[in-house]
């Protein structure tokens, strides 16, 4: 009995020690794919010097490939990190430490922000000449036509349902065809604006008349009676106002005066 009870104990230490090598194992081959995994997915996404890809881009890749992939923002950090080069890479060295991928986001953004994203339209450019330069300066960041198209459609100054017209282009040729449309309707708002603008009529000397003597032919800060005052219109002299003339309160007395006599009877 207490033979077959060695020989159990020998067994289940046998076990334990086979369930730990194989537990074992198992990490390690868990540690080892994940880490294949991790560094198939990085080399997915382009290094960032600073200048040679668009910081926006950039971005969208990490954020996009930790959705994909599942990372934690701690994973996301490490391989924005491990992604610096260049310039990017000597900025970061002295740098505080970052203990988040947002505020390494923003930190790089206002270091190395694309000048495309603040570039508008100015007054002395046609709107083609402006797709134009946009498009030349977005392709040396090696940027997509639909993103240059978008940053075009941004660096117009127009409120948006007037650039309605402009979206859903996905190529420079559907573009262009919508862009030549829009400045033909501003070109037409803005004429139709100018040719509907109320012109104020010039003032003619022989139609304009004086509101301080009555007459016409002058105005009123023109009238060389305006130094003697108002002028009475009921009895055509100067100093005081018709509602307050001596002559029509001598008149309004007579009146009543008469209308309180009774008529003689026939």
């Amino acid at each position: 009995m207490a033979k077959v009870k060695a020989e159990l104990d020998d067994i289940q230490e046998d076990l334990k020690q086979a369930i730990g090598i194989l537990k074992e194992k198992v990490k390690k081959s868990n540690q080892s794919g994940n880490a294949m995994f991790f560094k198939e997915a990085i080399e997915g996404i382009p290094e960032f010097d600073g200048s040679t890809v668009p910081i926006k881009k950039w971005q969208l890749e990490i954020d996009d490939n930790a959705i994909i992939f599942g990372w934690t923002d701690l994973h996301t950090l490490v391989v924005a990190k491990k992604l610096l080069t260049g310039v990017a890479k000597l900025w970061l060295r002295p740098q505080p430490t970052f203990s988040t991928w947002p505020e390494l986001k923003e930190a790089i953004t206002n270091e190395f922000d694309n000048p495309i994203d603040s570039k508008k339209k100015q007054q002395f450019e046609s709107y083609y000449e402006y797709f134009l330069n946009m498009r030349e300066f977005g392709s040396q960041g090696n940027l997509e036509e639909a993103v240059i198209i978008q940053y075009v459609i941004d660096g117009i100054p127009d409120q948006e349902f007037n650039k309605s017209i402009l979206y859903g282009s996905t190529s420079y040729s559907d573009f262009k065809i919508k862009l030549k449309n829009y400045e033909m309707i501003r070109s037409k708002s803005k004429t139709n604006s100018t040719t509907n603008k109320v012109i104020p009529k010039p003032i003619d000397d022989k139609e304009s008349k004086c509101f301080n003597c009555g007459k016409r032919g002058h105005l009123s800060r023109e009238c060389r009676f305006k130094d003697l005052g108002e002028k009475c219109f009921s009895c055509n002299s100067f100093g005081h106002k018709a509602n307050q003339c001596p002559t029509r309160s001598n008149v309004d007395t007579l009146v009543k005066q008469v209308q309180k006599k009774p008529l003689d009877e026939k």
